[in-house]
């Protein structure tokens, strides 16, 4: 296998070849180890160095290249970006990863090797997968280690290894910092709140753990969110034509997604809802979610608690133990065998979970219904009090008062949108973005700095990497 990889660069020595003989030289992706693909993607990027190509194909405002390796095709708004793209090792590596991921996922669910009902069954992630993101982690985590931020200004040096880890510290203190925020706006404008599963139909199983396996293998893995994605979409929609919109006067909420046992996806969704819109959410999702076992529903309860404590054991699945401070106690492990007879993701199986969807790429957790104010909010809180206090207008006042490091900051941004509304692309509240090129020659948009009032506070270039 190492020998085809090696031998990559003499392929296509006489000129362009067919593309289906480009595939068949090469071992396919789901077995591939991490270094391997490294030394794949090295070869590939030097198979394109130096060589002309004449097959690219125009799409609209892209150009797309159809690299006959791996069904990859590279895109770009010109032909400069599309072989910048192609020579880059660190292009290659990433996509074929994410190929070779998902190559993985669907071996596995064709040979039904993860989920069933067998008691030594690999659940919610194979083995294969779990040493995979684990060595994405320890590689993560050996780059970190010798890279440190400093900060221009003072010389304070901070390893990236440390930022890291306190950055999955927050992320779980801000996800429940959000739904607390929720919650407070629900209780204040009298608001109810649904807890809502969402599951794909059987074709999207691959090895459930009751009844007959009627998996369609075509489908692949990852379909699941997606169709889940999809009816979640048209619920929205339909909501809208029926006059009811997402945001703080009729529902908002956090979704999570999660795997059942078998590596398919499912949702949970905390909703916060309006009492005489609640009928017609559960019957709109009942449509799109419409067969047996697609959809169940819990609604709040004082006696099952409130809702930022029945979400917490859900955002808790997310992250490891030693970042939230939780111990797997007594009442969990009971729980949790509870949830795993149910097919549901457990807390002591967190890791598989987490492992079985980085390697699809999608994200757990996702706020819905509200403007897009955490990138916002989150800028907010890295300024300085003395740069706030420096401010002459009075929203300076406002901002540091009411939103910045301040525990019911999101709701109060979230009930006065004026201070984020844009006007001929203008908002008395809002982050500043400056376009750049990226090392492809890419046009993006980067945060610069924010505008506070007629004020601006400038945060790009404050700090550096350098070696540890």
């Amino acid at each position: 296998m190492l020998d085809n990889i090696n031998l990559l660069v003499e392929v296509d020595s006489k000129g362009e070849s067919d593309l289906e003989a480009r595939q068949c030289d090469l071992p396919p992706l789901h077995v591939l180890s991490i270094k391997q693909i490294s030394l794949l993607a090295i070869n590939l990027a030097a198979y394109f160095i130096g060589r002309p190509i004449r097959n690219y194909k125009v799409c609209g405002e892209f150009v797309e290249l159809i690299t006959g390796f791996y069904n990859v095709v590279i895109r770009g708004k010109t032909t400069a970006i599309v072989d910048a793209k192609s020579r880059a090792r660190s292009f290659w590596r990433r996509r074929l990863q994410q190929h070779a991921d998902i190559a993985r996922l669907n071996y596995e669910a064709k040979h039904r090797i993860v989920g069933g009902g067998n008691s030594n069954a690999e659940n919610y992630a194979s083995n294969s997968t779990v040493s995979r993101a684990r060595a994405k982690a320890a590689e993560t985590e050996k780059f970190l280690s010798g890279k440190a931020v400093v900060n221009i200004l003072t010389g304070q040096k901070i390893s990236m290894y440390d930022l890291a880890n306190k950055a999955a510290a927050n992320r779980f203190n801000e996800l429940y910092w959000i739904s607390k925020n929720f919650e407070a706006i629900a209780e204040e404008r009298g608001m109810g709140w649904l807890f809502v599963t969402y599951t794909a139909p059987p074709e999207y199983h691959p090895n459930p753990l009751k009844g007959k396996c009627s998996y369609n293998p075509d489908l692949g893995v990852k379909a699941s969110h997606l169709y889940i994605a999809s009816g979640w979409s048209r619920v929205r929609a339909l909501l809208s034509k029926r006059g009811i919109k997402t945001g703080i006067e009729s529902y908002f909420g956090i979704r999570i997604a999660e795997t059942h046992k078998d590596g398919a996806v499912h949702w949970h969704m905390l909703v916060f809802i309006m009492s005489d819109v609640m009928e017609c959410f559960v019957s709109t999702s009942e449509e799109q979610f419409a067969t047996y076992g697609q959809m169940k529903v819990v609604r709040g309860d004082p006696a099952i608690g409130r809702a930022s404590s029945y979400i917490f054991k859900y955002l808790a699945k997310g992250f490891d133990s030693a970042v939230i401070g939780e111990q797997v106690g007594e009442n969990v492990v009971l729980e949790d065998e509870m949830r795993e007879s149910s097919d549901l993701a457990s807390v002591r199986n967190g890791e598989r979970v987490r492992a079985a969807l980085q390697a699809m790429r999608i994200r757990q957790y996702q706020v819905f219904g509200v403007k897009k104010v955490l990138s916002l909010i989150r800028a907010i809180n890295k300024i300085k009090k003395e740069e706030l206090q420096a401010l002459h207008g009075a929203l300076g006042r406002i901002v540091e008062k009411h939103i910045w490091r301040n525990e019911t900051g999101l709701k109060f941004l979230l009930e006065n949108l004026d201070l984020i509304t844009r006007v001929d692309g203008d908002a008395p509240l809002m982050v500043i973005k400056e376009k750049s090129l990226n090392v492809f020659g890419e046009e993006v948009c980067r945060p610069v700095g924010l505008r506070i009032g007629g004020e601006v506070i400038r945060t790009m270039g404050r700090y550096q990497v350098e070696k540890a």
